[in-house]
């Protein structure tokens, strides 16, 4: 099936992807800039060594900035074939009574065969929950073998979606889960039916 994404949804990419532009692009062309007009003076050295020194500190920036992770990300539709979750306990602070407060992280990461038969890894679930919460138990069981999922570039989430695959049984933009049949997001108010594409 050809899912057409919801215009508001389109929008929210566009908008996002031009946010992550921003955030990347500026603090790149300010040290680019700082570099060409004082690069010489902070360092010293001739040819190779200047250049190599240029190299590292464009690269440190791209890296701080996530540029090319920010752009690695794709739209695809697909079947849930493996979910690996696991659970580690973290320390959290002074509780009342002078105890750390202790939480489980649990993270999910579901293995998807996309309709274009590629095998594709995302990570659905990483947050600390309460030991005595049942989490585990409700997030594999939303995101079980067999599923099918969508997922659209920029969007944080993977829907899920229902029998008919005309409808997210959560939101991919805030990750709420749907109410009844509603047609938007009760949180964020972005669309949870699909269209198909013709």
């Amino acid at each position: 099936m050809n899912i057409k994404t919801p215009k508001d949804i389109r929008s929210y990419v566009i908008l996002q992807t031009l946010k992550q532009a921003l955030i990347c692009l500026v603090p790149l062309a300010a040290v680019i800039a700082a570099m060409k007009l004082f690069g010489e003076r902070i360092f010293t050295g001739q040819g190779q060594s200047i250049i190599t020194a240029y190299v590292l500190v464009i690269a440190l920036t791209l890296y701080f900035t996530k540029f090319p992770k920010r752009f690695l990300d794709s739209s695809w539709i697909g079947t849930i074939t493996f979910v690996d979750a696991q659970i580690t306990e973290s320390r959290r602070g002074k509780g009342d009574w002078g105890l750390y407060d202790y939480c489980n992280k649990l993270n999910v990461t579901v293995t998807v065969k996309t309709d274009s038969g590629k095998e594709i890894k995302k990570v659905v679930f990483d947050e600390e929950t309460l030991p005595s919460a049942n989490v585990q138990e409700t997030v594999t069981e939303k995101y079980a073998v067999g599923r099918r999922v969508f997922h659209v570039y920029g969007t944080k989430y993977v829907g899920v979606l229902d029998q008919s695959e005309s409808r997210l049984e959560n939101c991919i933009v805030c990750g709420n889960e749907a109410e009844g049949n509603e047609g938007k997001c009760h949180a964020c108010g972005h669309s949870l039916h699909l269209g198909e594409k013709k």
